[in-house]
């Protein structure tokens, strides 16, 4: 499985600093400033699949960029993640739940801070996964919709091609579709 990679910022540089050191085995890892004009650069060139904040309290410039960051092009939806004190994690539970996708309490140590965010990953993977699925057999019943093709009393199987850039689900929905059609796929 590629890596991820993961933009992190905090005041504290050494807190940012033994994060990236201890999760290099599990992301591609970045670090960047509280500036905004920063954060926007790091976000347009390095493309980062999350974001790590490592706030020291709730009222934090960070925190409150977050909001700024969803609506800018540049964010592309990636998982916000928080790491902080547990009395900044209770004032963010309590005046904006939906701010971020993980919220995570310190102390914890690199390795399972880096597992936690990881398991979030597969868990958005599945989700994607059973997501396409779900279009995948809303497309199958579309097309039973439309019956086979018959030519000279000869019943065909319509014919499709299936395009991604992933093979295990290339795999899935040709399996899933080769009742039904002569399925084709292409990475």
């Amino acid at each position: 499985m590629k890596k991820k990679k993961l933009l992190v910022t905090g005041k504290n540089v050494q807190i940012v600093q033994d994060y990236i050191l201890h999760s290099q085995m599990y992301f591609k890892t970045m670090s960047t400033t509280c500036c905004w004009a920063d954060l926007e650069v790091h976000f347009e060139y390095f493309e980062p699949d999350g974001y790590l904040l490592f706030p020291d309290s709730s009222d934090d410039d960070m925190i409150s960029q977050i909001n700024k960051l969803r609506s800018e092009p540049c964010y592309n939806k990636c998982p916000i993640f928080i790491c902080a004190a547990i009395d900044v994690c209770g004032v963010i539970q309590r005046e904006n739940p939906q701010l971020v996708d993980l919220l995570l309490k310190r102390p914890v140590s690199a390795d399972n801070l880096s597992l936690r965010i990881q398991k979030h990953f597969e868990e958005l993977e599945k989700e994607r996964i059973r997501e396409e699925a779900k279009e995948a057999e809303k497309a199958v019943a579309d097309a039973k919709a439309n019956e086979p093709e018959v030519s000279n009393g000869i019943t065909r199987k319509k014919h499709i091609l299936i395009v991604d850039d992933d093979r295990t689900i290339l795999k899935m929905l040709k399996a899933a579709l080769e009742g039904t059609y002569e399925v084709t796929t292409m990475v």
